[in-house]
């Protein structure tokens, strides 16, 4: 973005400015912000634009803590000793079967919380490093000793490069920008010049989306720090509870994958939609992603798959988009038969097939397995499948007895870590 003007405030160095900027979180009294992360695909203009958004906000004062990122929810309070309380507004896992982390330690309201300390649980963590952004960089500006280590160093001396940029301008108010380059990642921090305010940061987007066929750089990452200050504001708008009957708990257990199709083991019929003229004895079907943030990841998972075939199968890509029909043409035909969804409706909606998902068949229409997913597990399951029933298991019947064994595995942990 072009300056008007000067450039605002004297300028030292990047390095300097930012490690200040850093230094102003971590000796603050308060903090907040509503933040939102975007992930972007193309503009407003173009017809191949995507958009897709996350709350990432954090409310902190020296007794408390508030955290709303992703579909994960972090309270501390500080009183005679800090209490964590966490959980998952995610309706599609039941709120995480209504999990909800309950811990506490010693603590001094005089001290500053630990960052490894709030975020100690092995599944919190986890799931916050699964969002677009990983978990919220304002917790490491604020209580981390040394914010952002993990990608770029200001304490030491490195080949990390730090720039000072055009200022920039949001909703009017002119920004100081400094640019980092750490190795291959750049990243874009814009500072209100008179406060401090980190107000916007541009990250390097995910690695998992390849390049598009539109332009180079056509995917980006933005978290916009919305209405941050250092200026309490009342006691807050976060909930500070579960909206749902919590089971506390002193360690988030992984909750077990969906239950198996209730169609395994029924048999379809193949004969109108099977244009192969292989005797494959087994069909896979593979039912695209509607939305671009996962279907490249999603193509590269499949295509992987395709060497295994090995005539073994043949694979049915199922298209949503011209864009995909071209994609997945490209791939050797056989093994591989490429379906627009219009054709295979009937078929879809028998199997109860969503966008995402796939279903193995055998020769004979026997529905073997459902994944609702087409990540390296379960593209694993697809051969795993075939080969037990190509050596005489009852494939269906062994997928439910596994579900009840993982179920009562889960009980079993679930309560050994209820208080």
């Amino acid at each position: 973005m072009e300056s008007d003007g000067q450039p605002i405030g004297q300028r030292a160095d990047a390095k300097i400015r930012l490690r200040e900027v850093f230094r102003r979180y971590q000796v603050c009294s308060y903090y907040r912000d509503n933040a939102v992360v975007t992930l972007r695909r193309g503009t407003t203009s173009s017809a191949d634009e995507f958009v897709s958004t996350a709350p990432l906000r954090v409310e902190f004062n020296h007794r408390r803590l508030n955290v709303d990122a992703y579909a994960v929810r972090i309270r501390v309070d500080v009183q005679d000793r800090a209490e964590v309380i966490a959980w998952f507004d995610e309706p599609e896992t039941g709120n995480f079967d209504s999990q909800t982390l309950r811990t506490a330690w010693n603590a001094n309201t005089k001290d500053r919380l630990q960052l490894d300390q709030v975020l100690a649980d092995e599944v919190l963590r986890s799931r916050l490093s699964a969002g677009l952004a990983g978990p919220p960089p304002q917790l490491e500006w604020l209580l981390a000793d040394e914010p952002m280590s993990g990608l770029f160093r200001l304490r030491s001396d490195t080949n990390d490069q730090f720039t000072w940029l055009d200022d920039g301008r949001i909703n009017q108010q002119r920004l100081q920008r400094i640019e980092v380059v750490s190795d291959r990642d750049r990243f874009v921090f814009w500072i209100e010049p008179a406060t401090s305010l980190i107000r916007r940061v541009e990250f390097p987007p995910p690695q998992t989306l390849p390049p598009t066929n539109m332009v180079a750089d056509d995917w980006s990452l933005q978290l916009d720090l919305n209405e941050a200050t250092f200026q309490p504001q009342g006691s807050g708008t976060m909930e500070s509870l579960p909206g749902f009957p919590p089971i506390f708990v002193g360690a988030f257990v992984p909750v077990p994958p969906p239950p198996p199709s209730p169609l395994l083991g029924r048999c379809f019929d193949l004969s109108r939609w099977n244009r192969s003229s292989s005797e494959s004895p087994y069909h896979l079907i593979a039912n695209s992603p509607e939305d671009a943030a996962t279907f490249q990841q999603w193509f590269a998972n499949i295509t992987a798959a395709i060497p295994a075939l090995n005539g073994t199968a043949t694979m049915h890509l199922v298209a949503h988009e011209r864009e995909s029909v071209r994609q997945f043409e490209r791939l050797p035909s056989p093994p591989v038969l490429v379906w627009e969804a219009d054709e295979m409706n009937t078929a879809l909606r028998k199997l109860r097939l969503p966008p995402g998902s796939m279903a193995v068949l055998s020769q004979d229409g026997q529905l073997l397995l459902v994944e609702t997913r087409a990540d390296a597990g379960s593209v694993g399951n697809v051969f795993a499948v075939i080969r037990d029933h190509v050596s005489g298991i009852d494939v269906p019947q062994k997928i439910r007895s596994d579900y009840e064994s993982i179920l009562q595995s889960y009980q079993a942990k679930l309560q050994s870590v209820r208080p």
